[in-house]
């Protein structure tokens, strides 16, 4: 588990998710490995991600700390840089992006085209409780 996750997004939403006002939805989100509320491993990526899809002067980042304990109980799956690709290829060739689920709280893998950066996808409710849990996850504005 990393120190710390890292979301790109917009800063209306970066205020509200920080000074939590607005919850995290897991099935609001998805990406490349399906539906769910996608964090990586960069402040870098995190910041270039929301710079490309809303622009440099509203792009934010978080980051989310989650204790050791919380992360722990959740059910985590990893995936080497092989069954990423092939998870990513099932995805996109059902388009599936908003839709498929793993069936595990939290499905890690390296982000395509950057094999040497994580991603993690937070797809169940129990994961969902954990991320908007004030006990389990310190949210802070990064950007």
């Amino acid at each position: 588990m990393p120190d710390a996750f890292y979301h790109g997004t917009d800063h209306v939403t970066a205020q509200r998710v920080s000074s939590r006002t607005s919850a995290i939805d897991v099935a609001r989100g998805g990406g490349e490995f399906g539906r769910g509320f996608y964090v990586g491993d960069s402040p870098v990526l995190a910041l270039q991600f929301a710079i490309g899809r809303f622009g440099v002067t509203n792009a934010r980042a978080l980051r989310f700390i989650i204790t050791q304990e919380s992360y722990s109980a959740l059910e985590t799956k990893y995936l080497a840089e092989k069954d990423a690709k092939k998870l990513r290829q099932r995805v996109r060739r059902a388009r599936a992006t908003r839709s498929h689920l793993v069936g595990v709280d939290v499905v890690c893998g390296p982000i395509e085209g950057r094999a040497q950066n994580l991603q993690s996808k937070f797809e169940t409710e129990r994961s969902q409780a954990v991320l908007n849990d004030p006990a389990c996850t310190t949210i802070e504005l990064v950007r």
